[in-house]
């Protein structure tokens, strides 16, 4: 029942699909999936894989596959997809997950990475964008650990024979969380980016990224981590919203980041201690995948 709650547009600000009739959460999330990456790969045709993306009980129902089952699920889905499209003739096919479907996609390099016959290394590109595991779970939780109720297991960012893409919009709850969580300031901003950039990162243009790291592994698979930077800190949106004059808000602004930004030790590494347990970049919920496949005949 709650899936056909009509909930506006809101989860589509800032995207061509900001307007019009309020959409259900399902409605929603279909046009949010088929546009999953779209701006990276102009020249691609979505197929959405479709699997639960539930977490267990917190998603509702009881019945509801828990995290681990639900992602793997997706990995099976998505594997089979990945070589039916190769069979058929397709030579580059674009995996773009958001969300939990960086977890699929993270299972599903992981997978590719141990099997003999997995497709060659330039057939495939994966894209995450928004990836809790790589952003908050990477910050406050050991590799291997399961998360009761919902049956979550850590994983590291998976070392493959593929190019992958990271992306993530700065100070993103899911993606971006401060490894300082004392400084409550940083917190509550990062709720506000959530409920603003976590979906909209996979709509994003590369041209409103910049590179924050790149590493090749051992297997020749580079990953690439790009941030779409922030230059007013997102709880300041609702003013810009409002129609407060840009001269106020730069004025709050001005006084707000530095404090906001002391919350993360990569911006302000002699502010005090820090909660990582890893030291790879952060990097978010849609609840699907997307496999993006060039159109035939060009754009």
């Amino acid at each position: 029942m709650i899936t056909s709650l009509p909930l506006g547009r809101f989860y589509l600000l800032d995207t061509r699909e900001e307007g019009g009739e309020p959409l259900s959460i399902l409605g929603g999330y279909d046009v949010l999936n088929h546009m999953i990456g779209e701006n990276w790969f102009p020249s691609s045709t979505a197929q959405v894989v479709n699997y639960p993306a539930s977490i267990g009980m917190v998603s509702g129902s009881m019945s509801a596959p828990v995290v681990d089952d639900a992602v793997e699920i997706g990995r099976r889905d998505l594997d089979e997809k990945i070589r039916r499209s190769l069979e058929n003739g397709e030579t580059t096919v674009v995996i773009a997950g958001l969300s939990q479907g960086t977890l699929v996609i993270n299972r599903e390099l992981a997978y590719l990475a141990d099997d003999p016959h997995a497709p060659p290394p330039g057939s495939l590109t994966f894209v995450m964008f928004s990836s809790p595991e790589i952003g908050l779970a990477n910050i406050y939780l050991p590799v291997g650990t399961t998360l009761p109720i919902i049956n979550y297991t850590v994983h590291d960012l998976a070392d493959s024979q593929y190019d992958v893409s990271v992306v993530y919009h700065q100070y993103e709850f899911w993606s971006d969380f401060p490894d300082r969580p004392w400084n409550l300031l940083a917190v509550v901003n990062s709720f506000f980016s959530m409920a603003y950039y976590h979906n909209n990162t996979a709509m994003s243009l590369p041209d409103d990224a910049v590179v924050v790291s790149s590493r090749t592994n051992e297997m020749r698979g580079t990953t690439t981590t790009y941030m779409i930077p922030s230059d007013t800190v997102p709880m300041l949106k609702p003013l810009q919203q409002l129609g407060v004059p840009a001269r106020v808000v730069d004025w709050i602004n001005a006084g707000l980041k530095p404090a906001i930004d002391s919350g993360y030790s990569r911006l302000a590494p002699d502010a005090g201690p820090t909660s990582h347990t890893e030291s790879s970049p952060a990097l978010l919920s849609c609840p699907r995948r997307t496999t993006r496949m060039p159109r035939q005949g060009g754009s």
